[in-house]
């Protein structure tokens, strides 16, 4: 399997510089040797690690599954951009092989684009071009060659993100895309020329392969005209018709050699360019490319790449770097008046340099950094608009990057500085934001006795005690460690991850995904770590240098996901939609993408991710985990979840009404599919019966469900699960109302508490039926005001129904009759434990002592897959798949630890992922390992107790007389934290919700 994330560090050429500008940070350090686009193409080449052979000898893109990360935006440098004419949506392409579609109006992505990609550099997308009626979507750059031998542009439909067709046979790599003004020409400027084809056809009516370098731009004016740039220092001017094309003018640059950028103003009148290798802009002849005037650049240090007119021409603007000009940190974009003849301003864009700046019809400009953040500027020059960049930056402490002894804990940083830092724990499956001083941590070293490591800071000629080290022509390095051992040192660069011995022979080499900006080494020279500039941190067996785990920490300091070779994965609530797998469906379709959380079911496996690292990835050592063979992700196929698709509505569209009809295809795509449920804004709204699918529908089905919209903006998802995997579409309709309108709807609780326990009277409890009793009893008063009506039911000692297993799971099913409006709830208040897998299972009243007994053995031993042996307990499965059948709001609200006398474990956070993949809200009296404490003021549990004090008003923290779910948990962690036992020990409640959930009112006063 090819594991590619991010891609490799971008090549600039500057004069007789080359500049490596890292993908992600925009690290920019300059050797001394200038090197072509196709020099540079052939030593990337030479690269056997690295770059797999130019011609796939089947002629197709590779079928194995390539893990790729999504975190929603770009994960690696951003080239290109461009808008519509209506300026609707606003499409980028970049270094991560995707092309994403965003909403202009809401700055939402609405949708990814997936070409064929291979290993290396192979799909990486520079070039980026939309129609001007937003219906169609081009891409190039480093595309094709693997398997063609040549280059190809894809075309893409935006609405279904199919791919429509490809053209084929382009001589060099992709850097420019545009469409004409009127939508009948697509312009290609590649590697050494300039294609130009018909649309829709896309025949090809001219070229021009005349260039002496790329073709760097390409932009129409309103008349048809072409204007080119390239890195020869010429600028071409082209009549262009159905008939062919004809070039009418050509003159050489005025200010440097390697013009990064052309643009027409909206007459026609004048045309811009932007360098690479000068901190100038200069404006030339609409006509015939006669120089005009060049605006005020004085002062600025660096050079001003891309260019773009104001829609009225106006306005001129270019972006910049940082620290173009004094005392300025952030990436500027300079505008001038009058064309560029006017008064000259400063806009503090972004900390990265500017890549691409496009101009909106109401006086707006959209600009693009390399770090894939991208924003807006209104015309009154205010950035009304910024997404920023969600890639962790590692270039932390100055004395490296930090480790535990075992390698089991790392420090990192968010922001470069170590600022923001961070510990990530593989045994407590948790990043702590809040770093205490940490005992005996490891810094790499880079001098020992006897082994001095020197000009390895960002250099070309690492040296081993005056020795210069063997490397790759122009790789640069950034970071070494010395095995505490003294028998050898790793050495990370912008290609490579080496380990080498004491006498500077190389032990193995590995290619690293982008820049190592930190390695460090165990206290026992067994496993090594390396931080890259994709994001991720990773671990590798210093016996041979195979990969034994990932980590990727996204920059919100919430989410994470860290994985082993195989796919299993451990995971914080929501961060499994992190990363995914790409399959290739052949070199003329687009690809399809499935996230790790469409397989929690099988590859959520924490146990696996921490016996796999302390086994060093020995597969064989850690084959105890599973009852038979463990599923290899190179079989993703033969799981494959379910094909989904919305006929109706189109995404996006505007509607008045309060329900819609929407259209739903499914097809299986291995395992025949079992139930489809359709959600609005996070909340399933399919009633439990229209759910099965049944007969023939297993294969394929079409239905037409009848849904309600509450919300202004309704994000729509559409789940289809086949037993193993879950097909998954997510689209958006607006409601043209101006304020949200919310049904009362009905209230469903089930209240669950045992105090007695038949086989294990030392275990009862003394208030959990009570408090099941008084949790009910809070929402009684609520019918008829917040809801219209309220249905409970209580299943407790002090119940007419007993809390055995049966009476349990025989009565989840009265939560079936909840509809899309209603509020569905359960409270469990009893033991719980948990199987080293993160299983939870709760205690009835009828449990053995003997099943709790077997559960604590076994997982202590890791044994999985032992819920059946258990007849006696409770399995999650059960109260999350009865949650999962009905529509509505729902939430689940756990107060059970494991008692003290039952030794054994409870996780948490594994209820709380799997609450946030199945989409309803989660309240937990404490987290792993913790006493849920008793109150006996109260008479309750103090969690419970907390709860109730909360429910009755207390909670009400903004005075609204409404009680929000977000609400009551600040209320309860506060008490908790304030009544706890000190002695017993901490006592921390859990809180898990969509945000749509967390705002749901739960009380009125």
């Amino acid at each position: 399997m090819n594991f590619v994330l991010g891609g490799h560090t971008i090549e600039r050429i500057l004069g007789n510089k080359l500049l490596w500008i890292n993908c992600v940070f925009g690290l920019i350090l300059a050797t001394g040797s200038c090197i072509s686009d196709k020099n540079l193409l052939e030593m990337k080449s030479d690269q056997k690690n690295i770059i797999t052979p130019l011609r796939n000898t089947h002629g197709q893109p590779p079928k194995e599954p390539i893990l790729r990360l999504e975190t929603g935006m770009h994960s690696a440098a951003l080239w290109k951009i461009d808008v519509d004419a209506a300026n609707r949506y606003f499409v980028t392409g970049s270094n991560d092989k995707t092309v994403r579609i965003w909403d202009l109006s809401s700055c939402r992505l609405m949708k990814t684009l997936r070409p064929p990609i291979g290993s290396g550099r192979e799909g990486e997308i520079h070039a980026v071009a939309i129609s001007p009626d937003g219906e169609t979507v081009a891409c190039g750059g480093m595309t094709g060659r693997q398997w063609d031998a040549s280059y190809c542009i894809y075309i893409f439909n935006r609405r279904t993100g199919e791919i429509t067709g490809r053209l084929t046979g382009i001589p060099g790599s992709i850097h420019h895309l545009s469409f004409s003004k009127d939508g009948r020409f697509l312009a290609a400027g590649f590697w050494k020329g300039v294609r130009v084809y018909c649309v829709p056809e896309y025949s090809l009516i001219g070229h021009d392969n005349n260039y002496g370098e790329r073709c760097s731009g390409t932009d129409f004016d309103h008349h048809g005209r072409l204007v080119t740039s390239s890195y020869d220092g010429f600028i071409r001017l082209y009549e262009v018709a159905r008939t062919g094309i004809r070039c009418t003018s050509k003159k050489g640059a005025i200010s440097g050699n390697n013009i990064f950028s052309i643009k027409f103003s909206p007459d026609g009148s004048k045309i811009a360019t932007g360098y690479l290798d000068a901190a100038n802009v200069d404006v030339f002849s609409g006509n015939d490319l006669t120089y005009l005037y060049s605006p005020d650049t004085a002062g600025i240090k660096r050079s001003l790449e891309p260019v773009a007119w104001s829609a009225d021409g106006r306005s001129l603007y270019a972006g910049g770097y940082p620290r173009s000009i004094e005392n300025s940190r952030r990436a500027p974009i300079f505008r001038w008046d009058e064309g560029g003849k006017g008064k000259r301003t400063f806009l503090p864009a972004e900390r990265l340099p500017i890549q691409s700046i496009c101009p909106l019809e109401n006086g707006d400009i959209v600009f693009a950094s390399y770090n894939t953040a991208w924003g807006i500027f209104d015309r009154l020059d205010k950035k009304v608009f910024h997404q920023k960049a969600v890639i962790a930056d590692f270039r932390g402490h100055p004395k490296g990057f930090p480790i535990s002894p075992d390698a089991g804990r790392v420090i990192f940083s968010f922001k470069p500085g170590f600022r923001s830092p961070a510990i990530f724990d593989i045994q407590e499956g948790s990043v702590d934001l809040f770093l205490d001083p940490q005992p005996n941590l490891i810094w790499p070293r880079s001098n020992v006795s006897g082994l001095t490591i020197t000009d390895w800071r960002q250099g070309d000629t690492p040296r081993l005690n005056g020795k210069k080290l063997r490397l790759r022509k122009n790789e640069i390095s950034f970071c070494v460690a010395i095995a505490p051992d003294g028998k050898s040192f790793l050495l990370g660069t912008g290609w490579n991850l080496y380990r080498f011995d004491r006498n500077g022979k190389m032990i193995w080499q590995i290619p690293v995904a982008s820049i190592a900006f930190g390695v460090n080494i165990s206290q026992d020279s067994r496993v090594a770590v390396a931080a890259i500039a994709d994001g991720t941190i990773r671990w590798y067996r210093m016996e041979d240098g195979k990969e034994i785990l990932a980590f990727f920490p996204h920059s919100d300091l919430k989410r994470w996901i860290a994985w082993t070779p195989e796919g299993y994965y451990m995971s914080s609530p929501y961060g499994d939609n992190l990363i995914g797998w790409h399959l290739n469906q052949g070199k003329d379709r687009e690809a399809e993408f499935y996230t790790a959380m469409q397989f929690e079911r099988i590859l959520y496996r924490p146990d696996y991710v921490r016996a796999y690292f302390e086994h060093l990835g020995d597969p064989g050592q850690v084959s105890y985990l599973f009852e038979g063979d463990k599923f290899d992700i190179k079989n993703l196929v033969s799981i494959a979840p379910p094909k989904v698709k919305v006929l109706n509505p189109v995404e996006g569209n505007k509607v008045s009404s309060g329900n819609i009809r929407l259209n739903i295809a499914g097809e299986k795509r291995s395992l025949p599919m079992e139930n489809m449920t359709v959600f609005v804004n996070n909340v399933p709204v399919t009633p439990y019966v229209d759910r099965i699918l049944v007969g023939a529908e297993k294969d394929a089905f079409v239905r037409e469900i009848d849904i309600p919209l509450f919300d202004r903006e309704n994000r729509i998802r559409v789940e289809v699960l086949n037993g193993v995997s879950m097909g998954l579409l997510e689209t958006f309709v607006l409601r043209d109302v101006s304020e949200k309108t919310e049904a009362k709807g009905d209230l469903y609780l089930l209240s669950v508490g045992v105090n007695t326990f038949e086989n294990m009277q030392e275990n009862n409890l003394e208030y959990a039926a009570y408090d099941a009793r008084e949790f009910a009893r809070c929402f009684k008063k609520e019918a008829g005001d917040l809801f219209d009506r309220v249905f409970t039911k209580i299943i407790s000692d002090q119940s007419d129904m007993k809390p055995s297993k049966e009476n349990i799971i025989k009565n989840l099913d009265f939560l079936k009759k909840a509809k899309a409006q209603d509020t569905v709830v359960v409270f469990l208040a009893s033991h719980g434990l948990s199987d080293q897998a993160g299983n939870y299972y709760f205690v009835p009243s009828d449990a053995t002592e003997e099943d709790v007994i077997k559960l604590v053995a076994t997982s202590e031993r890791g044994v999985q897959n032992i819920s059946s042996t258990l007849p006696s307990l409770i399995s999650w499965k059960v109260y999350f798949e009865a949650l999962r059948s009905v529509p509505g709001k729902r939430l689940l609200v756990v107060d059970t630890c494991q008692a003290k006398s039952i030794s054994g474990t409870m996780d948490m956070h594994s209820l709380a992922k799997r609450s946030a993949t199945s989409s309803f809200a989660l309240l937990a009296a404490s987290q792993g390992n913790e006493v849920s404490q008793e109150y006996p003021i109260g008479k309750h549990g103090l969690f419970t107790y907390a709860l109730l004090r909360g429910l009755s008003g207390e909670g009400d923290r903004n005075k609204d007389d409404r009680i929000s779910l977000a609400e009551l948990y600040d209320f309860v962690a506060q008490f908790v934290e304030n009544k706890r036992n000190k002695l017993i020990g901490k006592q921390t409640p859990q809180f898990i919700a969509p945000k749509e959930l967390a705002g749901m009112i739960l009380v009125s006063n």
